[in-house]
């Protein structure tokens, strides 16, 4: 434990020309909302963040992310640790609209895993999975916060020493490898008291939902947070929480309107 801070610190690192390049690229969601906010889509090198209850978009936002990763002649590593997309769903919505030339199956790489055990080697081995494939520029941790969540004997301090352990490894994979990183997340409810600090059961005025596992482990400066808060079963609002150019708490949070149509997600006027 003693090492905790130590290890969440990220050394410095130099960049080459084709590593900054690399990062000036950007890929599309394919969704006007979300791309609208990050100014383009998500820049290559860099983290998103897509937390929000069960039945909005999280996982459609991920595979649209994946495919347009993969139509553009990349890899990707799909990491699914609740079962919430399965490999055959996953493998039918990457060969809708599927382009001449386009081999899904063979470019995304489908890992199931449940337990902190597996996580932890999983992201300790991240370099030799790009090792291994060159091409391989996108990884997806989808429902990330379920294997802290599911781990009824994590005590706090042990939690927050895992999540600070992620930070460096993601943050060196990201700089020095211009990987990408979709991560989504589940909501938990926080108690706040009349004067807005933290409350209980006891003493809390009202409740607020916020994005499971923090930002501890998100690398500063790489990490756009974007929060999706449902107003009916098929429309929401796309909130920007956090990008490297916007910090919480500094000024009203960007965001926009989506509605779900079909297996699509669009603006609501589109």
């Amino acid at each position: 434990m003693a090492g905790a801070s130590q290890d969440s610190k990220v050394p410095p690192m130099t960049q080459s020309a084709a590593s900054m390049l690399a990062q000036s690229k950007r890929t599309l969601f394919n969704c006007p909302p979300v791309d609208g906010l990050l100014g383009g889509g998500l820049r290559q090198g860099y983290i998103i963040e897509i937390s929000g209850p069960p039945g909005t978009p999280k996982e459609r936002l991920a595979i649209d992310l994946t495919k347009s990763v993969v139509k553009d002649g990349r890899n990707a590593l799909f990491v699914d640790m609740q079962n919430t997309v399965m490999p055959a769903v996953l493998s039918r919505a990457l060969k809708e609209n599927e382009l001449d030339g386009v081999e899904y199956d063979k470019q995304v790489q489908y890992v199931k895993l449940h337990t902190l055990a597996d996580l932890t080697a999983l992201i300790h081995n991240l370099s030799s999975y790009l090792d291994e494939d060159p091409k391989l520029s996108l990884l997806v941790l989808n429902s990330l916060s379920f294997p802290f969540q599911s781990s009824s004997d994590l005590l706090p301090a042990t939690r927050q020493f895992l999540l600070e352990r992620i930070k460096p490894i993601l943050a060196r994979n990201c700089t020095a490898r211009s990987l990408s990183i979709v991560i989504t997340t589940q909501l938990s409810t926080k108690l706040i008291k009349e004067d807005g600090t933290s409350g209980n059961f006891d003493n809390g005025a009202r409740a607020i939902m916020l994005p499971s596992l923090g930002n501890a482990y998100l690398p500063a400066g790489r990490t756009y947070r974007l929060l999706i808060i449902p107003q009916s079963r098929t429309s929401g609002i796309v909130r920007l929480l956090a990008s490297p150019t916007y910090v919480q708490g500094k000024g009203p949070p960007p965001q926009a309107a989506y509605v779900m149509d079909g297996r699509t997600v669009r603006a609501p006027d589109a």
